[in-house]
């Protein structure tokens, strides 16, 4: 979080990336509907390489494709959500998802957004694909949160629909990651506050 190694997590499960689109706001399996409340921007998937590999300075620009390993997506950055990897993916909004000026960057450098989601119906899919498979090899994803109030129990911002997707979740004083209904209690003490961007990396 914000750079600095925050906390780690050992697991051996199947997540199956390829199978499923990648949700980003929400969770919206049936009894499981868990949506973020705030601004998302910058949100890079990134197969083949581990990028932070140590502490680091998050970028102060939006993020490009990366320099090592396959960005397999990488949106929230501009006027509209389409995916800017070279895969191109369309990236499709449910609910009333909305662009905003809102930057984790100086706003006098680059135009440069975030994507606002109500916290009840918003969220953002990209289509199953086999650029998404992490298998047992290296990936990084990442992000910019802001939260419009500190978050909530289970106020997911990064999600798959599989019985065997990653998520990553942030919760009031902590966040979690794991593979839904197989370990979804991997929780880490953190305390988000409310109207403050926040870095997040996994990888």
């Amino acid at each position: 979080i914000n750079g600095v190694l925050t906390a780690t997590y050992a697991g051996n499960y199947t997540v199956n990336n390829s199978t499923y689109a990648q949700l980003i706001g929400g969770q919206v399996i049936t009894g499981y509907l868990r949506h973020f409340t705030g601004y998302i921007s910058n949100v890079r998937i990134v197969t083949g390489s581990a990028l932070y590999t140590s502490d680091f300075v998050p970028s102060k620009s939006p993020l490009p494709i990366a320099s090592s390993g396959s960005t397999a997506l990488l949106t929230c950055r501009g006027r509209s959500s389409t995916d800017e990897s070279a895969n191109g993916f369309t990236v499709t909004s449910t609910g009333n998802v909305a662009v905003s000026r809102k930057s984790p960057f100086r706003k006098d450098e680059v135009w440069t957004a975030s994507y606002y989601f109500d916290g009840t119906t918003d969220y953002l899919t990209a289509p199953d694909n086999a650029a998404f498979e992490i298998g047992s090899g290296d990936f990084t994803i990442e992000f910019w949160i802001y939260h419009t109030t500190a978050p909530d129990t289970n106020n997911r911002c990064v999600f798959n629909t599989n019985t065997n997707g990653f998520f990553l979740q942030m919760r009031n004083t902590a966040f979690g990651i794991g593979v839904p209904g197989v370990a979804e209690n991997n929780a880490f003490s953190y305390t988000f506050a409310g109207n403050t961007w926040y870095h997040i990396a996994v990888d």
